[in-house]
């Protein structure tokens, strides 16, 4: 008997079940899938790792990551306000480093229909 999830990679649903059991994640863990952690626990009501992630997130947050966290922020079944408020602030603090990243090209390539555009 098995139960198959296919939209979550084997290694952060791993970290996602250690968090559920143990209440912590190691810094290399938040370091490696901060991001891809916030989003599972965003899909699994899980309110406590959400705000971990989004805590660490947040103070990792630069020119190159601002556009990933902005469309990671805005594409959550469940709001993510406080990412998306900061990752919009930085945008407007810094928008020529920005738009000058790779991050920012990634963004415009393969989301090029996102509602995110209209707010930049």
């Amino acid at each position: 008997n098995q139960v198959v999830i296919e939209d979550i990679q084997p290694e952060v649903f791993h970290q996602l079940i250690r968090f559920i059991y143990t209440g912590r994640l190691t810094s290399t863990t938040m370091e490696t899938m901060a991001a891809r952690l916030f989003a599972a626990a965003d899909k699994y009501l899980l309110d406590q790792l959400k705000s971990e992630c989004e805590s660490h997130l947040l103070r990792q947050m630069s020119a190159e990551n601002c556009m990933e966290l902005l469309l990671l922020s805005s594409d959550q079944i469940h709001p993510a306000d406080e990412l998306k408020k900061n990752a919009m602030d930085f945008f407007r603090r810094y928008p020529r480093e920005v738009m000058a990243t790779e991050g920012w090209k990634k963004a415009r390539q393969e989301n090029p229909n996102h509602s995110i555009w209209n707010l930049l």
